[in-house]
């Protein structure tokens, strides 16, 4: 299981059982995963059965695995903070592609502006 679900690995599933402590969602036939109720948003969550009920699609990364236990940890929140973080690369990267000035050139060009 780590192999085919390594830490990081972004998946979906259909919400199988809700309890108190959070939801089970099924990967594959015969694979479950649990995203544990404090992993179900960035902020506090206090019945699970509030956001989610059997049947439900949803995405989640995989926190971690144990393949003597046969569990699958997930996590909503980790999801959400990776795809803040490739938002904000992805930024940056085009900010950097697209910086063509640099800041003596928008001193001249302003410096020219109020000569003229």
């Amino acid at each position: 299981m780590p192999k085919r679900y390594p830490a990081g690995t972004r998946v979906r599933g259909a919400v199988t059982s809700v309890t108190d402590f959070g939801v089970f969602v099924e990967l594959e036939e015969g694979v479950e995963g649990l995203i544990h109720v404090s992993q179900m948003s960035t902020e506090r969550v206090d019945k699970p059965a509030s956001l989610f009920k059997v049947g439900d699609e949803v995405e989640a990364e995989v926190t971690n695995v144990d393949s003597r236990e046969k569990r699958i940890g997930l996590s909503v929140k980790a999801l959400r903070r990776s795809e803040e973080r490739e938002e904000v690369d992805a930024y940056l990267k085009r900010e950097s592609e697209g910086a063509k000035f640099s800041l003596g050139d928008l001193m001249s060009e302003g410096l020219d502006k109020d000569k003229g």
